[in-house]
């Protein structure tokens, strides 16, 4: 039977792949360390885990209204007012089923088919599929090792089709935090189009290193009418799949939004809302600055352990859970025999040699590099640090 032809230019998610291939093994009995996995090791707040209790006891697992529950709406604008300084209305904002629904609604209501995206590099795995999914084009702006945005390279992918750009920062797989003279020129590049700004904000909250988050809309105020915020509770709250996300921003997108959602996943889970909403009024800062505090303890360790292997280069994240380093000097190595040329071959012998789990820079448009989680406990990351010193050093001693 003939299906559509828009699948023919969508990949499959290549982080799920391997995190699942994983636990497969791991269900199978093999001793599996996985740094594959983009999702906290901690659990919910208690708080948060007692609500959604509380909320199946008292039944208030009917649909919610399609933008989400009305409290909870309220409680993301208070929430994002307090960490961004940005003020917006309950209309103002919507709630889906993660932050990746926000995503693609918000890509299917600013963008017409035919349209460009502007996608800075390295990228989410899931932006370009997204956008080619819904007939879009996919632009993507190198940046540096260094990994920071260069305008003059945005400015020379802008054409009279660019109608978005998606701007990740923290960044997911990089863990690069852009500073406020960064954003800045960048508003500077985008101001005189007609462009929109999704900014993904997901880790906003998970910021160490001394770094200080910002959004574009919070250096350059002329953005809030033009941007569309995205986060959601995962990261934050440790709620992965409870599939909880949001999108805030100028009232008729949000609106249009909503409508899109109507006709598609309807309400985001009614019993994830209403533990969302104690997450948002009990959770405190201090919880927060706790975890942050044991990732960023973790990102130490790693480094010192990647930096205890010849030829690797990294640069130690500024937020988030991923370090992201450069394995470019092993390509052409042999490796049991395997002539190694990507970080895709790398990624499969880890796995199958070393019982790793890591997520290749083909899936971020970065070939060459490694995306490790360190969102494990330390006696994981002892091990897995251990069997990536052991996988590198044979491809010392076998040239």
């Amino acid at each position: 039977m003939k299906r559509s032809r828009r699948l023919n230019q969508v990949q499959p998610s290549l982080t799920m792949a391997i995190d699942g291939k994983a636990k497969q093994y791991r269900a199978e009995g093999r001793d599996i360390v996985s740094l594959a996995a983009g999702e906290p090791d901690f659990a919910p707040p208690a708080a948060v885990e007692q609500a959604a209790i509380r909320a199946v006891k008292e039944q208030r697992g009917r649909y919610t209204a399609v933008p989400g529950i009305l409290d909870l709406r309220r409680a993301i604008a208070a929430e994002v007012q307090v960490n961004t300084g940005l003020e917006f209305s309950a209309d103002q904002v919507v709630v889906s089923s993660g932050a990746k629904q926000a995503l693609f609604n918000a890509l299917y209501v600013l963008c017409d088919e035919g349209d460009e995206v502007l996608i800075p590099s390295p990228y989410w795995t899931s932006y370009p599929e997204m956008a080619t999914a819904l007939g879009l084009v996919p632009v993507i702006c190198p940046t540096g090792d260094d990994f920071r945005l260069d305008p003059r390279i945005l400015a020379d992918r802008i054409s009279p089709r660019t109608r978005a750009i998606i701007v990740n920062s923290p960044a997911n797989p990089t863990g690069c935090v852009l500073g406020r003279d960064e954003l800045l020129a960048l508003a500077e590049v985008l101001r005189p189009h007609d462009i929109w700004v999704i900014s993904d904000d997901i880790y906003a909250r998970l910021v160490h290193s001394g770094r200080t988050f910002h959004n574009l809309p919070m250096v350059a105020p002329d953005f809030v009418d033009r941007t569309v915020l995205v986060d959601g509770m995962s990261k934050t709250y440790c709620m992965t799949g409870w599939r909880v996300g949001f999108a805030a921003g100028p009232r008729d997108v949000i609106q249009d939004m909503a409508t899109i959602q109507s006709h598609s996943t309807s309400c985001a889970n009614a019993i994830a809302q209403w533990a969302s909403l104690e997450a948002l009024r009990a959770v405190g800062p201090e919880l927060i600055a706790e975890m942050v505090a044991e990732y960023e303890r973790r990102a130490a360790f790693l480094g010192q352990a990647l930096d205890a292997i010849p030829g690797l280069r990294q640069r130690a994240p500024d937020a988030a859970f991923y370090s992201f380093p450069d394995v470019r000097s092993y390509f052409g190595q042999s490796y049991r025999g395997q002539v190694i040329t990507s970080t895709l071959e790398m990624a499969n012998q880890l796995l199958e040699q070393e019982l790793i789990a890591v997520v290749p820079g083909e899936a971020f448009g970065a070939r060459g590099y490694l995306r490790l989680s360190f969102a494990t406990s330390m006696g994981e990351l002892e091990r897995g640090a251990m069997r990536l010193q052991r996988f590198f050093a044979e491809f010392q001693s076998a040239n």
